[in-house]
């Protein structure tokens, strides 16, 4: 369920995303000893503490593959993103959004994430789609993107603070996040081509890790095949 679903290629459509599916536990309630309900509660406050540690971690996805659709004309129904986890138990992202801006920096829409992955392995991706994407591509999503970007310019970012960030084409914003914008020869992003995030730059040849991230987006991506 959770394995890599493809290399540098894009056109490599054989994804294997994450399960959206959420797990839900029932507590039991029974009548106990004083020193037993103790126990439960000491045991208690140790879960919650552990539920909330890999929430600090859930920050530790970058966006890894953004993919404008299948045409430059009307209103795209096919285009999709791609998370990838730099590490293990990195699911805990309720309540975390990917935002889509125009090339002026302006805000065009927010889709945030209802329910966590749990015991997400690393390396893990999630997928972030229109219905015309999982139609063409036949894959699932992790979560509907309802947001349409334009090829010519624009900016995604996943996260609270702006996590991680890519700019490409005429975006014109602010560039803290994004640094030089990516671009095509021709400018912006083409059609049926995705962008792909570069995993040279770290410490592991094969792995996405920090060093993948430089801020920069003409140096972090690079078109696919």
């Amino acid at each position: 369920m959770y394995s890599k679903p493809y290399g540098n290629d894009p056109n490599d459509l054989d994804h294997v995303f994450l399960s959206s599916d959420q797990h839900q536990q029932k507590n039991l309630v029974s009548k106990q000893p004083k020193f037993a309900k103790f126990l439960a509660g000491l045991f208690a406050l140790f879960a919650t503490l552990a539920i909330s540690a890999p929430k600090a971690e859930a920050q530790e996805l970058r966006i890894v593959e953004v993919f404008v659709g299948t045409s430059t004309l009307g209103t795209p129904s096919d285009q999709y993103i791609v998370l990838q986890m730099l590490g293990a138990n990195q699911g805990s992202i309720s309540g975390e959004s990917i935002t889509v801006y125009d090339e002026a920096d302006s805000l065009l829409g927010t889709d945030t994430f209802a329910s966590d992955f749990i015991t997400a392995p690393d390396q893990s991706y999630v997928l972030v789609a229109m219905p015309g994407a999982e139609t063409l591509f036949n894959i699932t999503a992790d979560l509907t993107l309802t947001t349409a970007f334009s090829w010519r310019g624009g900016k995604i970012c996943f996260g609270t603070g702006n996590t991680d960030c890519v700019a490409w084409g005429s975006y014109v914003g602010t560039t803290i996040d994004t640094g030089t914008n990516f671009n095509h020869p021709f400018g912006g992003l083409r059609p049926s081509q995705s962008i792909l995030r570069r995993i040279s730059g770290g410490t592991s040849a094969t792995l996405l890790d920090t060093g993948d991230d430089t801020n920069q987006s003409n140096t972090d991506f690079g078109a696919g095949a």
